[in-house]
């Protein structure tokens, strides 16, 4: 990779979409992100926060979280 893709690699381009590498044959493809689980436009899933998750106490909740 030239240093030009690797840079754009860092930044996203059209709402979340990190820019393709046509010459690789890398394709673009979307991001999704979020504190509370993955944020994208449309449905998702939502996990309660890490802190609150902790403040909880709930050791099972935790694991259940976690698997």
């Amino acid at each position: 990779m030239t240093i030009e893709e690797k840079i754009d690699l860092l930044g996203g381009v059209d709402g979340f979409y990190v820019r393709g590498i046509p010459r690789l044959g890398v394709p673009r493809f979307k991001m999704a992100d979020g504190p509370l689980g993955v944020r994208n436009f449309g449905p998702a899933t939502t996990m309660a926060g890490g802190i609150g998750l902790a403040a909880s106490w709930n050791s099972w909740l935790s694991w259940q979280v976690g698997t």
